[in-house]
């Protein structure tokens, strides 16, 4: 009866977990000694937590580092001794020691690299790929691999999401490094857009934009939507008064949604129809604007929402549309050079729905060209 309990008992304890008396601490120092790394790493586990002491921790790190110098000599690398070495990383020992670590990513990223290179299949390339990432903690390491392995799965795995490179090392000391990168610009412009495609209020928005990157990666981009170029400099503090106006109306005109953004826009809109000058600086600022922003009043979709836009615009702003009216006559008419194509694409379709808001004159100079 006891032997079976004994048996039972046994059983259920992985062996991996019962240390061993036939290594010591003297044995490990002469394994250390003769610079036998793999077999001092194969049984440093096998003294008791308690008694893991100074000496076992200067031993194991230098061990560590010793194999870790062998393998990275050894071509070409092989997955198990990847594997080996992401084990290792899993020590509390060797998890935060800047020497193993420098070494890990050095050998880490020359493996996955003669991975990719290698012939055959490379499914597990990936998967090691996200194990190494993913071990990774270090906030140098991180900024200092993000781009490395980014550049990788662009290369081999097209149309991969890469923000996992990027999200909670943009917001680092050292994350500033690596902000100029194309590859940081284009997923920076990306997170900008869906932000701003998801507004809800400015304070909502500042605060994802501060946990997506830090202000000095947000200076480094410059966005190609309107809508995101107001959104960021109004984070950055960079707008004049005659932009912060434009943009606004900017918002009304393309895909203005109820909240707190479309009130602020409305009211500057009303605001604007009682002060000339006001408007003449905001209509200098849209004229900068290619294509000119018309979505919404040319939207048949969304038809009820453009006629309210529509005839808010006429009262309080005619000029935009006069200005608009000119630029498609100039463009259909062929007046001038158009290096980037119609500057009012919806054209056609405003004078078709709005035509009761518009200079009739213009209108009909327009349809006359068209005919």
């Amino acid at each position: 009866m006891r032997f079976n309990i004994i048996f039972l008992i046994a059983s259920f304890v992985p062996l991996q977990n019962l240390y061993c008396d036939s290594y010591t601490m003297k044995d490990l120092s002469v394994l250390a000694q003769d610079g036998e790394a793999r077999e001092f790493l194969a049984h440093a586990k096998n003294i008791r937590p308690s008694e893991r002491l100074s000496e076992w921790k200067e031993l194991t790190i230098q061990m560590s580092s010793q194999l870790l110098t062998e393998l990275s000599k050894k071509r070409p690398i092989s997955r198990p001794d990847f594997l080996q070495v992401e084990e290792l990383f899993s020590w509390p020992v060797l998890s935060a020691e800047p020497s193993f670590l420098g070494l890990r990513d050095k050998f880490g990223f020359s493996y996955l690299t003669e991975c990719y290179s290698a012939a055959g299949a490379k499914d597990h390339c990936l998967k090691d790929l996200n194990l190494f990432w993913n071990h990774t903690t270090s906030e140098f390491s991180r900024s200092e691999l993000a781009i490395k392995l980014a550049q990788i799965v662009q290369v081999e795995h097209p149309g991969t999401d890469l923000g996992d490179f990027f999200q909670g090392v943009l917001t680092t000391s050292s994350g500033k490094f690596i902000c100029s990168h194309k590859l940081v610009q284009n997923y920076l412009e990306d997170r900008l857009e869906k932000i701003t495609s998801l507004f809800q209020n400015w304070g909502a928005i500042f605060t994802k934009l501060d946990q997506s990157a830090q202000k000095d990666c947000w200076k480094k981009i410059t966005p190609s939507v309107g809508l995101n170029t107001f959104v960021l400099k109004k984070y950055l503090g960079t707008l004049s008064s005659s932009e912060l106006d434009s943009y606004h109306l900017a918002y009304l005109l393309e895909s203005p949604y109820p909240g707190e953004l479309f009130n602020e826009s409305w009211n500057i809109l009303r605001t604007l129809g009682k002060n000339n000058h006001r408007r003449e600086e905001a209509l200098k600022a849209l004229k900068k604007l290619d294509p000119l922003p018309d979505n919404i009043i040319s939207n048949e979709t969304d038809a009820k929402k453009g006629e309210v836009i529509a005839a808010e615009f006429a009262q309080h702003f005619p000029e935009y549309f006069d200005f608009y009216l000119r630029r498609c006559l100039s463009f259909y008419r062929g007046d001038e050079s158009f290096p980037d194509g119609n500057p009012t694409p919806n054209c056609r379709s405003v004078i078709k729905q709005r035509s009761r808001y518009l200079n009739t004159s213009l209108v009909n100079e327009i349809q006359t060209v068209l005919k």
